[in-house]
């Protein structure tokens, strides 16, 4: 795999600031280089073209599986300006697959970014070859050639950006997805919401987060503390709340008439946060939809640390490990 060496750009030192602010934006949901060394540990490259584009992702494979037997899959989509390689190793989803024999899989966003509707309408209109939804299926398709994939146990997970894509993703290609779990994400508000077939949907959202809107509105880009509190703030187009997103996701899934069950986790006191944890399940599982709210957590991964100040993301919940829990999400349905 080619190594790319960073070009050093020279620069008045009134500038840095802004320029390490920069640099947190585009990372901050796949892990800072400074924290892992090696990024790339077990995960091999690859690349396909999709629509004239040449698209990479990365995937990873446990070495003790048998090739005749059929593996769950997992695609892992990053956040907004992030990078597929250290998202592998952030999420933690390249030692869940090793410890419970499934395959992982790690695209990468074309400049970072994954084109939801939202994000066709807020931003410059990117490359008209850019179709997110379609490089997936192209993804499967390849993996499906090329490894044992078991074809009723595919699953997506995403956060932020990533996470509003998958959100998408399983509307759009609602049959090849049996579920997805997103994290400081809800559905495009400008989405045509029409999925051909259930789908099994987790989501863990902040009630505090000060990008993602917990009620919904805009998507907020503006990190600094200061100029939000003084009204300069940058967004990027419009999600839908928390809950109009679950009913959506119920109504799809037939359970709108479903007493849910509600619990609340708050094993670390310490960390000031506690999660109400809602499901809705019907005879099987199989289409079950979940809902963990953070109560006063930020933009942030439950059992992770922040790479940036809470004053900027907000608080992070230790009450949980967000990447076990949805890999239990996923191997529970029937």
């Amino acid at each position: 795999m080619k190594i790319q060496q960073k070009r050093h750009i020279k620069m008045k030192p009134v500038f840095l600031n802004t320029l390490w602010i920069s640099v947190f934006v585009l990372t901050i949901m796949s892990c800072p280089s400074k924290l892992y060394a090696k990024t790339n540990d077990g995960l091999k490259s690859s690349t396909i073209d999709v629509n004239g584009l040449s698209r990479k992702f990365y995937i990873f494979q446990p070495p003790y599986m048998e090739s005749k037997k059929a593996f769950p899959l997992v695609i892992v989509f990053h956040g907004g300006g992030g990078r597929a390689s250290k998202m592998a190793r952030f999420s933690g989803f390249t030692t869940l697959a090793e410890k419970h024999g499934f395959i992982a899989v790690f695209p990468q966003g074309e400049k970072g970014h994954w084109y939801d509707e939202r994000m066709l309408t807020a931003m410059s209109k990117p490359d008209g070859r850019i179709d997110d939804v379609e490089f997936v299926l192209h993804i499967l398709e390849s993996l499906e050639k090329n490894f044992s994939i078991d074809k009723d146990k595919i699953f997506a997970v995403g956060i932020s950006n990533g996470g509003i894509f998958t959100q998408q993703l399983a509307v759009k290609a609602s049959t090849r997805f049996r579920a997805i779990a997103t994290l400081t994400a809800q559905l495009p508000a400008n989405l045509n919401f029409n999925p051909a077939s259930p789908v099994a949907v987790l989501m863990i959202n902040g009630t505090d987060d000060p990008l993602m809107p917990y009620s919904g509105g805009d998507v907020v880009v503006t990190l600094s503390p200061r100029k939000r509190r003084n009204g300069q703030i940058k967004t990027r187009g419009r999600v839908l709340s928390t809950d109009k997103t679950i009913k959506l996701w119920l109504r799809n899934n037939d359970l709108l008439s479903v007493q849910p069950l509600e619990t609340v986790i708050d094993k670390d006191p310490e960390d000031g946060l506690s999660i109400r944890k809602t499901i809705w399940q019907g005879a099987g599982n199989s289409s079950r939809v979940e809902l963990y709210k953070v109560l006063g957590g930020g933009h942030t991964w439950p059992g992770r640390k922040s790479f940036l100040p809470e004053k900027i993301l907000g608080k992070v919940s230790q009450d949980i490990d967000a990447s076990e829990i949805i890999w239990e999400f996923f191997s529970s349905l029937e």
